[in-house]
């Protein structure tokens, strides 16, 4: 997976202006569509997680520090960018707290499956494994509801507002307003009765509405699709058909964003972009490690857990995905600037992943094993 990951950012940059020139800001803003379409539909897989039976199995203390660690990372790496950028680079204080909060929900995002591949998954019920992925799929969701927020301030304030400001109110209403509406039509017209073909098309109709919809509007399809897939889902008869038609592009779909952001990399950004990617890598590999760590003595939560921050630090699909979402829907120049920042951290961070991934294998058996022999300690005393 990570080989995949930096091949398809390497293709990108291949393809793009520095290559052989078939990708460059033209010819994308030209395919902005179909790029919307992507994002529609990674909205309605992300939107699956959101619905209610969802959220009610995943456990609590998992739903917390799930929280914890994106609410450490993006509050680190908001601030540190926003102070180096405002203080030092000489950015005007209304601008580096805009791209600070943009990039700041970027770094939220985690890419588990490198970590989960490398994993022991003999027990996985009660192994890293499993801990992992359900803590990534709370992280997507609460990554995407931050990011529509923050995106919602972001047009309001670019768009020459203050950020909360009518701009921030109304983007904060239409995308779940728009996204209700959706869902609720598509529950009355997929039925039982039809047939899987008839349901993917019926899907990829409404997704191509939403992005046709993001482009008029100034929505994103991304926070659109996630609502829709929230209230879809949450109609039985209507789950199961839905869930076999997204699956069957997931995997196109993320490798279309990976080669599209290593198309717009621009390698002459990193010279002003140095000193932010280090403060990115850092302050994100901080909040993840110890936002974990600090909310399960909050939560009492086991030794292991308090590890698992160290295999969330890989980084790639829905981070890509959101840095193309703000290029083509906020302000291509920061665009640019967030998708060099990105690409350089997600090549950064897949490494750290792997090192990351390697200490918590060293470390899980001694901690569950300390963990066991606690609990014995505890009945025996009893």
């Amino acid at each position: 997976m990570n080989l995949l990951t930096i091949g398809c950012l390497v293709l990108g940059f291949l393809l793009g202006e520095w290559g052989l020139g078939l990708f460059n800001v033209y010819t994308i803003g030209h395919l902005k569509p179909f790029v919307a379409f992507a994002l529609g539909w990674v909205g309605f897989i992300i939107g699956e997680n959101l619905e209610r039976t969802s959220i009610i199995r995943i456990s609590g203390r998992l739903v917390a520090l799930s929280l914890g660690q994106m609410t450490a990372t993006f509050g680190l790496t908001a601030w540190a960018l926003a102070a180096f950028l405002t203080r030092l680079a000489g950015w005007s204080p209304d601008t580096a707290m805009v791209f600070a909060l943009l990039a700041a929900v970027t770094a939220t995002a985690t890419d588990p499956i490198t970590a989960v591949g490398a994993m022991d998954r003999s027990r996985p019920a009660t192994g890293p494994s499993h801990l992992l992925m359900q803590l990534a799929t709370i992280a997507d969701v609460f990554t995407s509801l931050l990011f529509w927020i923050v995106l919602s301030y972001a047009v309001g304030h670019l768009g020459g507002g203050s950020g909360a400001g009518n701009g921030f109110v109304l983007n904060i209403l239409l995308h779940p307003v728009l996204g209700l509406g959706l869902g609720l039509v598509l529950s009355l017209l997929i039925t039982p009765a039809r047939e899987q073909r008839e349901v993917t098309l019926l899907l990829t109709a409404a997704i191509f509405l939403v992005a046709g919809a993001g482009i008029t509007l100034k929505v994103s399809p991304l926070i659109v699709s996630m609502f829709a897939s929230a209230f879809v889902m949450s109609v039985k008869r209507t789950r199961g058909a839905i869930h076999d038609a997204l699956h069957q592009l997931e995997k196109p779909v993320y490798v279309t964003f990976l080669i599209l952001c290593g198309a717009l990399f621009r390698p002459l950004l990193l010279g002003t972009m140095a000193v932010p990617l280090l403060i990115y890598v850092v302050a994100r590999t901080a909040g993840k490690v110890a936002g974990i760590s600090l909310t399960a003595r909050l939560v009492r939560s086991g030794a292991g857990t308090g590890k698992l921050g160290l295999g969330l630090l890989s980084q790639a699909g829905l981070a890509v995905v959101l840095a193309v979402n703000i290029y083509l829907e906020v302000d291509a120049r920061l665009g640019l600037s967030l998708v060099a920042l990105t690409t350089a951290g997600i090549l950064v961070n897949q490494f750290l992943g792997l090192l990351g991934i390697g200490t918590l294998k060293r470390l899980w058996p001694e901690l569950t094993a300390g963990e066991a022999e606690g609990g014995t300690a505890k009945r025996e005393g009893s």
